[in-house]
């Protein structure tokens, strides 16, 4: 079991405030020392980084500046000098904001440093199981590998490689190069693995890795922000955990921490002894940690247990997630019912299409409208056409 345990999120009270404060000196940081210029010149400054993530938001949720400057209590002004980079939001305004745009707090600040997006990829490995899980098994009406893609998408990483356990070619056939999803996708069959070994991160810019390496269901009301504080927290090595049923106590050891985890002590002490905790087939690392997993192997499986290996480090920071979260590693027909089950259960009470990766890449920037409709038809034909239409023409759902 991993032995050094970093951060526990939960909901408390406590934690809020220590955020809060935390978010004090970040945005006094933000402060822009710019010009009105900079934008058209091509110069990002955190600030118009921000300002851009607050307009997209508002777009999304169909509000006009004044809406949002009427519900904060604010001037239009203000907003238009938010939104072209001029200034930030007082941290008075965070909260309000962050509840009015339907983002989080940590991820509008984190949107003034895109830099730190670009730094990573995507990697997943998916090796040919004996219990038959494809990347086109369905689970209820999605194949297993839009399931698999959402993941990335919902942390904005873009450029992401597949190594597959076969040669099969229907991963492209569904996507090709990624550009349906406004993506950089490359495919890499199990004869071309030893040939491509350095293909897994070729890029200079990429210098972090975000790897799924089995077929897995993963869903919690704030799985975005768990995917991104994960990243965010990453330094080297890390994991995710999530609770299961009581347990006892001390399943996880207490390794180094943080003045924030010293505030959460008691709290994560209560969680500790009344759940078992469970890591995930999901690693956040360095890039020349992955490089070094692959360099002696020849195929999908051993690079998978090579992945697998790493969670089992004593080196390996964990990131625990707080109770609400499902998790489905699909190993047989009975889990994939178990997962196909719940899919089903959840779109039919919400309404909403879970893991619709085409939903997705349109709410992150990635696709405009005319994308959406187009991916929509190519990935999942006429049985999302109707879904799609409610999401241009109405007010639209959120998608977790």
């Amino acid at each position: 079991m991993p032995s050094r345990l970093i951060y526990s999120f939960t909901q408390e009270f406590d934690e809020i405030v220590a955020i809060d404060h935390q978010f004090v000196n970040e945005v006094d940081v933000l402060q822009p020392k710019t010009d009105s210029n900079q934008q058209s010149s091509g110069i990002y400054t955190p600030a118009i980084c921000m300002g851009d993530a607050i307009r997209k938001a508002r777009r999304n949720v169909g509000l006009t500046q004044k809406d949002v400057a009427a519900s904060i209590g604010i001037t239009d002004k203000a907003v238009s000098k938010w939104e072209r980079g001029l200034s930030v939001p007082d941290v008075s305004c965070l909260s309000k904001l962050a509840v009015l745009l339907d983002m989080d707090i940590e991820l509008l600040v984190a949107s003034a440093a895109p830099e730190e997006r670009a730094q990573w990829c995507g990697l997943l490995v998916l090796p040919l199981r004996e219990n038959g899980i494809r990347p086109w098994t369905l689970i209820h009406d999605k194949p297993a590998i839009c399931y698999l893609l959402s993941y990335f998408l919902l942390s904005g990483i873009r450029d992401i490689t597949i190594i597959q356990g076969d040669n099969s070619d229907y991963i492209y056939k569904l996507f090709g190069d990624g550009s349906i999803l406004g993506i950089n996708l490359k495919i890499i069959s199990e004869s071309d693995f030893r040939f491509n070994r350095k293909s897994v991160s070729n890029r200079s810019s990429v210098k972090k890795v975000f790897s799924i390496f089995d077929y897995l269901l993963f869903d919690g009301v704030d799985l975005t922000r768990l995917l991104e504080r994960a990243m965010a927290h990453c330094s080297n090595l890390a994991s995710i955990a999530y609770p299961l049923l009581p347990y006892g106590q001390n399943c996880i050891a207490h390794g180094r921490q943080t003045d924030q985890e010293v505030a959460r002590k008691s709290h994560r002490a209560l969680m500790m002894e009344r759940y078992a905790y469970t890591s995930l087939p999901i690693i956040f690392c360095s890039r020349d940690i992955v490089e070094s997993a692959v360099s002696e192997i020849d195929d999908a499986a051993s690079f998978s247990k090579a992945l697998l290996s790493l969670i089992e480090s004593k080196d390996i920071d964990v990131v625990l997630a707080d109770r609400g979260y499902l998790s489905v590693l699909i190993t047989n027909k009975n889990h994939l019912a178990s997962a196909s089950e719940y899919v089903e259960l959840h779109q039919r009470l919400s309404g909403m299409k879970l893991r619709c990766v085409e939903e997705i890449a349109w709410r992150r920037g990635f696709i405009d409208d005319k994308g959406l409709v187009a991916a929509g038809r190519k990935i999942s034909g006429h049985e999302l056409s109707d879904y799609i239409e409610a999401l241009l023409g109405k007010s639209k759902p959120t998608v977790g």
